[in-house]
C-alpha cells in the first residue's frame, strides 16, 4: 500500500485506446458531490428511521461534537476500509490511498485491472462495515450508544458517493469484465 498527498495517480504505463478499452459514462466529480448530498439526507433519513423501530427513540438528537469527531476519525478508517477491499487486502503497491488537498478529496484506489464484482465490493465495503454491521448489532442487542449512533449517521452519509457508484459498474460493465482507472476516468473490457 502506498500513500500519497495530492491527485489520483494517472496510471501512466496504461493506454486505454491502444488496448480496446472502453470508457465508462459517468459524472463529474462536481456532479457526483452534487447528487451524493441529496443521496446522504436520503440514507440518513433511513438510518434514523430503523434506528426508531429498532431501537425505540423518537428523539433525533444530533450533537455537534460527536459529528465532528465523528468525521475526523471515519474518513481515515473509511478509506482503510475501501483499500484493504482491494487485491491482496491493500498490501500491494497498487493500492494507492491518498488525499487530494486542492479538491478536498480523501480517496483509496487501485492502479490496476480487477474484475467488476471487486470493484462493487470495494465501494460498498465501508459502508457495510462501518454503518450496515454496526447498527445491526445495535439493533440486535438494543444498544443506546450516542456515540455509536453517530459514526453509523456519519459513515452512512460518507458512503452515498460509493453508493451512487454502484450502478455505473452494475449496468455498464459485464459481469465478467475488467475495470481498470486512468485518473478520475473508469475503463472496462472483456
Amino acid at each position: 500500500m502506498k500513500f500519497k498527498l495530492g491527485p489520483l495517480p494517472e496510471n501512466d504505463d496504461f493506454n486505454p485506446s491502444e488496448k480496446g478499452w472502453r470508457r465508462l459514462t459517468e459524472p463529474s466529480p462536481i456532479l457526483l458531490h452534487a447528487l451524493a448530498i441529496p443521496t446522504a439526507v436520503v440514507m440518513l433519513v433511513l438510518a434514523f428511521f430503523f434506528y426508531t423501530i429498532f431501537i425505540g427513540e423518537d428523539e433525533f438528537r444530533i450533537d455537534i461534537t460527536l459529528v465532528w469527531w465523528a468525521i475526523v476519525i471515519l474518513i481515515p478508517i473509511h478509506e482503510f476500509v475501501h483499500a484493504i477491499s482491494t487485491p491482496f487486502w491493500g498490501m500491494s503497491d497498487k493500492t494507492v490511498v491518498g488525499f487530494w488537498p486542492r479538491k478536498i478529496l480523501p480517496y483509496a484506489f487501485y492502479t490496476d485491472a480487477w474484475n467488476r464484482s471487486r470493484v462493487i465490493w470495494f465501494l460498498l465495503m465501508p459502508f457495510v462495515i462501518l454503518s450496515v454491521l454496526p447498527a445491526t448489532g445495535m439493533c440486535f442487542w438494543k444498544l443506546d450508544s450516542p456515540v455509536l449512533y453517530h459514526f453509523i449517521l456519519i459513515n452512512a452519509g460518507l458512503s452515498s458517493g460509493d453508493i451512487l457508484q454502484v450502478p455505473i459498474f452494475l449496468f455498464q460493465v459485464p459481469r465478467h469484465a475488467v475495470v481498470r482507472n486512468k485518473g478520475l476516468k473508469s475503463y472496462w473490457r472483456v
